[in-house]
């Protein structure tokens, strides 16, 4: 046990990890970037394609949207990469820490401990980290970054947007965390129930040759099984709030889009017009006037020159 904790790598997840939170920062603005100009591309196209007098080019357009995708393309891939590496390494790294702190518990306090106990909390215990950094610290900071840009744009555009953006940001936060509450409660029950569903797969193990003799071996496996099945209903309980966190979520997004759409069309009773118009207007302006239609000027005979005569009329 000494050489293992001799030979145990120090791990600093820290420069890698934030290098992928830089990468999956870049993913994300060069996505929103990547879908602004692609819409803005296409609505450019179709109103040059109604005019006559545009001068508009497609090439620069083009090779942004090019260049946007390359970029989100390098970027999810250089993040993936940092931050598996930096959290598979910062999980073997821990595994470690806590196994060689087991071997060091006094006897009194092994003894205290069912084996269960001890493998949940090297398994289990230990792979939630997997899920605390992929799942939690990335999203969030991305999120965060991504929101906060938003609301700086909408901002600019109008302020208005950017206040009702807030506002629904804020409302799906609030019912985020009511979510996150009740999930809280069914985590703890699921650990206990993993817990003890372990520990009775060990005692069974431990046991087999008993179970065997006494002719209970079918038992135990039922009663093992039991409790794996157990494990489903605080399973299925979290998926379902997880699903709702997520319905929420797009929910928010989708009526805060529709009210900005609805505010820029002028279903809402304020339409909000840019200060020049981008595009020149295609036919020109009819006016209601009659129009005088003017008589064709008669054209003037031309002179014929005979040969050896004089210029006759």
């Amino acid at each position: 046990m000494a050489e293992l904790a001799v030979a145990m790598p120090t791990v600093r997840p820290g420069p890698r990890l934030a290098l992928g939170l830089l990468c999956a920062v870049i993913a994300a603005l060069a996505s929103a970037a990547l879908m602004g100009l692609a819409g803005w591309f296409i609505v450019r196209c179709a109103q040059t394609g109604l005019s006559t007098t545009s001068k508009f080019s497609w090439l620069y357009p083009s090779a942004g949207v090019e260049a946007l995708a390359l970029a989100r393309t390098a970027a999810r891939y250089g993040e993936r990469l940092s931050t598996h590496r930096s959290t598979l390494d910062l999980l073997a790294y821990v595994r470690g820490r806590v196994f060689a702190s087991a071997t060091r518990l006094p006897i009194g306090r092994l003894r205290a401990l069912r084996s269960g106990d001890l493998l949940d909390r090297v398994q289990a215990d230990v792979d939630t980290l997997d899920r605390a950094v992929l799942a939690v610290v990335v999203p969030g900071v991305v999120c965060t970054m991504v929101a906060g840009s938003g609301l700086a744009v909408l901002t600019l555009v109008r302020p208005a947007f950017g206040i009702a953006a807030g506002l629904m940001l804020l409302v799906v936060l609030a019912v985020d965390l009511v979510v996150s509450r009740g999930s809280r409660r069914l985590a703890e029950q699921l650990t206990l129930d993993r817990s003890r569903a372990r520990s009775r797969l060990v005692e069974a193990l431990d046991g087999r040759t008993e179970l065997a003799s006494f002719g209970a071996s079918r038992l135990a496996a039922l009663d093992v099984k039991e409790h794996f099945e157990a494990l489903d209903a605080p399973r299925a309980g979290l998926s379902r709030r997880e699903a709702a966190g997520e319905a929420m979520i797009a929910t928010g997004a989708s009526v805060t889009l529709a009210v900005i759409l609805a505010s820029g069309s002028g279903f809402t009773g304020r339409r909000w017009t840019p200060r020049s118009s981008p595009l020149p207007s295609s036919s020109p302006r009819r006016s209601s006037k009659p129009r005088r239609v003017s008589a064709p000027r008669a054209r003037p005979w031309p002179r014929r020159v005979l040969p050896g005569a004089a210029y006759v009329n």
